[in-house]
């Protein structure tokens, strides 16, 4: 459990596990004692999966934070990235803000489906109706995005 949180505090993927089938956990601690996803063996590979930081950023934990929203609302653009064939970030719908529903493994929703969509509790729906979000995909794996493509992106959205 040590060498988890340790982990978990260090290393930002580790925060970023949201099981739609512990949600009340995740949101009163973010935290979970096992994993439930019938895919994985957790308990062979970690013991422990935690989520740290990702309840309180969603604005998810039963007290909200203002301050997050506004903030994100100052955002001028959001450039959302999927990559097709993402073998590291799963459900890769997620890199667009799509989650799986609460309660199980079975559906995924999108971005404007999620509970955090529709109570706009960061910001990311007041963002998507000003029209400040680009939604792009790659058809290759995750971080595998052509340099010209890239440089491309960048002209386009950032310069």
């Amino acid at each position: 459990m040590t060498l988890i949180l340790i982990h978990a505090e260090k290393i930002a993927q580790a925060n970023y596990f949201r099981d739609p089938t512990r949600i009340p956990e995740y949101q009163a601690h973010g935290m979970y004692r096992e994993c439930c996803d019938p895919g994985i063996s957790c308990e062979s590979l970690y013991g422990t999966l935690v989520a740290l930081f990702l309840p309180d950023l969603n604005n998810e934990k039963p007290s909200k934070n203002a301050t997050y929203k506004a903030n994100f609302a100052t955002l001028q653009r959001l450039l959302l990235v999927r990559a097709a064939q993402d073998s590291m970030v799963y459900p890769s719908e997620s890199e667009w803000f799509g989650a799986y529903e609460d309660g199980a493994f079975d559906r995924i929703l999108a971005m404007n489906e999620t509970t955090w969509y529709k109570a706009d509790a960061f910001g990311l729906q007041t963002l998507d109706k000003a029209g400040k979000i680009t939604f792009k995909e790659t058809t290759g794996d995750h971080l595998r995005i052509p340099t010209e493509t890239l440089l491309a992106w960048a002209d386009q959205y950032f310069v």
